[in-house]
Order: C-alpha cells, then structure tokens, then sequence
C-alpha cells in the first residue's frame, strides 16, 4: 500500500493539475479531484505511524534522523503565528505536509529495517522521465500549434495567465505553468546525466537528451530554469568530464542552433535571453522588491520566530483576502515563515544534503552528481521561486533526501547483511 501511493505520487503528481482539468470536464467536482492526491499522501503517513507504533523495532540515531525530526517539529510549532487559519492550511498542505511525509517515511523504514516503506529508486527515476516525455511531447505540439493549451486547460487562451509575454508564447505543456516546465526540463536533464554516467544510455543518447531539454528551457523563456541548467550542466562537465561527450554535444548543440537559427529568433527566444547578463535586469526584477517588502514588513519579534506556516504565499487569490505577503524566494519564505531558527534548521539540511552528495561522489559516483546536481539545481530555483512549497520539486526534494540518508546508513553499517537490507531499493 504504501510503496503503492508513493509510485502513484512519482508518477501523476507533476501533472495533476492538468489530469484534474480532464477529469473535471467530465465529472465536475474539480476542488475534490485537485485534492485526491493528498489521499495517497495521508494514506502513507498513517500506515506508516501505525505500523511504527505498532513495531518492536529501533530507530537509528542518526544525524539525518535528528535533522529531518527538527525542522518537522519547528514547522508544526508554526501553527502559533500572526496569519489567519487559511494561511495555516494552506502552508500545512503545501509545504509541511511534504515534510512529515518524508519524515513518516524515513522513520518507518528505520524501524522495520525493511526498507519496504521506500520503492526503488528505479520508480523517482522512472516518474521523471514519463513526465518529462510527455511534456516535452506537448511543448513540441504547442509549440507549432498553440490551441492545444486549450484542450489541456479546458479554457481559451486569454485565460491562461503567464503564458504570454512581449516578445511571444511561453511553453507550458502539462505543467500549469512555464516556469515549473523549465525547471521540470532541467530536472529531466539532470536524470539522463545520471543514466548517462551509469552508462544505461549511449553518448548520442545523452547528447540528444540534453539538447532537447535545453531547447524546451529555452522555450519555456524563464531565465531562472536556464541558470539553473546551465550550473547544472557545467557541474556535470567540470566533474571528470569526457572529452568524447563534451565534443559530441557541442556538435549537436552548434548543428541544432544553425539549423533552426531562424526559428529562436522568430519565437523571441533570443530577445528574452540577451538580458541574462544585464544586472539591472535582476535588481529592478518584481522580486527584488518583493523580498525587500516581506523584510521590511516584519515585526522586530517576527526576525527570531517568523510569522507561521503560510505567511508566504504565490496565490495572488490568497492573499488578496488574507494577511500573506509574496516573495518568491524559498530560503527568504522560510525566513518570513520560521524565522532565524527555521532558516538555520534548513541550511542544515541543506549542508547535510551536500555532504551526503560529496560522500557519495567517492562510493557511487553517478549517485553523488545526481544529488549535487539536483541541490545546484533547486538552490538556484529557491533564489527565484517558492521552491519548497511548489509541487513535485518539493516532494522530489524531500524524497531524494530520504533515499539519501538511507542508503549512507547502509554504507557506513558494519553489518553486512544489514547493509544489504538498506541498499536493495
């Protein structure tokens, strides 16, 4: 049941929306359909805590145990703030749900020594690459005949908001928006490094993966994405990196950019992306002011405890009707939110979460540049986005620290048939 729920949510979660509005267009009830996902997410933290209280088993005393266990209970302590019950909800849902899943997860794993309570890596890696084909399916379909948009959404065009800006149409596909689809497309591309080093792909294989998925960040005009691309894919390259690849790509990528030159140029791909460089950009950017605002709006008491769960929220429809604030930026969100003890609770994690990936970089290194690469990936993401209340890359975050943990457990474990039980995931 468990493993069930956890494969169910690898699979749909980053396209429910989507999945939701076909859904809904032939049975009504959208709210109830967008909500069945947190089902299978209650469904796995109460099985779990059952079969924990219910276990003889021991609990690691680990540092990740400990870690994962503190930041849990800093955000539920949370619920005593200065925001409305809504905001509460919201935050809860959105945000610390995901961590006392992972949490519940981790736990109940540890303590039946099973590992049973965590699917295979096989199905994280699996989930991704579904998504990612799909919407780089329906980005290429948009692409060349954008009313497909209206078919997926179920609404015209000039309903669908940040799809548009002045110099064209954003890629969106299955992703609600054209940022989560870049930053899904980087995420893409950071599991066919991981397949490639595994050597389960070919060189052309690769080279054709990463240049697609650049070319979909490119579309999806979001700056951010191909930054956060870019550190990945030269962290990749900057690691051990083989010639024969690094001039395989270069050939495809120069042929690609020669063959469709008219093409970026037409669609306002290079228009958009020429301002990269330009400083100005990024200080005068909505966000800058947004986070100078929130800081500015704190009480002097609101420095050390935060406001409480939800008091950052995206939703313009939330906070139009509630005390929220925007910010758009994952580590100043957890500040507004928690506070100083927040944020140094999630710059430990964060530390730990590299660590591990340098670790792993020594014993299994195709594993270790996923994790690296991933965490340069959402840092940069977080600096321009609410990353830890944004769905999938929340729950993959949380996830690929739990398999993280795990399997450095079954490492440094002296006994080797409990080291076998921890690496057969």
């Amino acid at each position: 049941m468990i493993r069930a729920a956890v494969i169910v949510l690898f699979f749909l979660l980053p396209s429910w929306g989507g999945l939701s509005t076909q859904v809904s267009s032939l049975v009504g009830f959208y709210e109830i359909i967008t909500s069945v996902r947190y089902v299978f997410i209650f469904s796995v933290i109460i099985i779990c805590f059952c079969v924990i209280c219910l276990s003889d088993g021991r609990l690691n005393n680990s540092f990740g145990f400990f870690a994962l266990l503190s930041y849990l209970f800093v955000s539920l302590f949370h619920f005593v703030g200065d925001v409305e019950s809504k905001l509460l909800f919201d935050g809860f849902r959105y945000e610390v749900l995901f961590v006392v899943l992972a949490f519940s997860i981790f736990t109940y794993s540890l303590s039946k020594s099973t590992g049973v309570g965590i699917p295979g890596f096989n199905f994280f890696l699996a989930g991704i690459i579904f998504n990612g084909l799909i919407g780089a399916f329906f980005a290429i379909w948009q692409f060349f005949n954008i009313e497909i948009l209206e078919v997926l959404y179920r609404a015209p065009l000039e309903e669908l908001t940040h799809i548009k800006l002045a110099v064209g149409y954003r890629l969106v596909s299955t992703f609600g928006n054209p940022i989560n689809f870049g930053a899904f497309m980087v995420l893409f591309y950071i599991v066919g490094e991981y397949l490639y080093d595994q050597r389960r792909i070919s060189t052309l294989v690769y080279s054709v993966w990463a240049i697609l998925a650049l070319v979909l960040i490119l579309g999806s005009l979001s700056r951010l994405a191909l930054i956060a691309f870019l550190v990945s894919f030269g962290f990749s390259f900057l690691y051990k990196a083989s010639l024969t690849r690094m001039i395989t790509v270069i050939l495809l990528a120069s042929s690609v950019f020669v063959l469709f030159f008219d093409l970026f140029v037409s669609s306002g791909i290079f228009s958009r992306i020429e301002t990269i460089t330009e400083l100005n950009i990024f200080l005068e950017n909505a966000r800058v002011k947004n986070w100078v605002s929130a800081l500015y709006g704190l009480e002097p008491y609101q420095y050390v405890w935060g406001r409480g769960i939800g008091a950052s929220s995206p939703d313009a429809t939330v906070r139009d009707t509630t005390s929220s604030v925007i910010v758009e930026n994952g580590f100043l969100s957890v500040f507004v939110q928690y506070g100083i003890l927040g944020i140094l609770l999630i710059a430990m994690i964060l530390f730990r979460f590299f660590m591990l990936g340098l670790f792993f970089l020594r014993v299994d290194a195709a594993f270790g540049k996923l994790i690296i690469g991933f965490l340069l990936f959402f840092c940069v993401m977080l600096m321009g986005n609410d990353f830890f209340r944004n769905s999938p890359f929340v729950f993959y975050f949380w996830m690929l620290y739990v398999y993280s943990e795990y399997w450095y457990l079954g490492c440094i474990s002296k006994d080797r048939s409990q080291r076998q039980i921890y690496s057969n995931i």
